[in-house]
């Protein structure tokens, strides 16, 4: 499934043509969460939760972990209604290698 988090916290599920709100939470550790309702009332939806971390080399790069899926019934989730449904990874966009085919070893 591909999501776009844009600069305006809007998530969008391209595949499933909805929208969620996407927010950074910096607390220790750091995690990226992702709601998108799935009924039109909001009674019922989507936590996506991934820990980032800054990258090995580079400040400004991301690196995320193993993200989980959370069905959540309530506005105010607590433990009782809330449940772990899956588990997810981030794999970023990125440009595809350019090869030149022409040079030889």
């Amino acid at each position: 499934m591909r999501v776009t988090l844009k600069r305006n916290r809007v998530a969008d599920f391209r595949s499933l043509r909805l929208s969620g709100i996407w927010n950074h939470k910096p607390k220790r550790p750091a995690y990226v969460e992702i709601e998108l309702p799935i009924t039109k009332d909001e009674s019922t939806w989507l936590r996506y939760t991934v820990p980032v971390t800054t990258g090995k080399f580079f400040s400004n790069a991301v690196r995320f972990g193993e993200g989980t899926i959370e069905l959540n019934t309530a506005f105010v989730p607590s433990a009782g209604q809330t449940k772990v449904i899956g588990k997810f990874n981030v794999r970023p966009v990125a440009p595809k290698p350019m090869v030149d085919r022409n040079l030889r070893c």
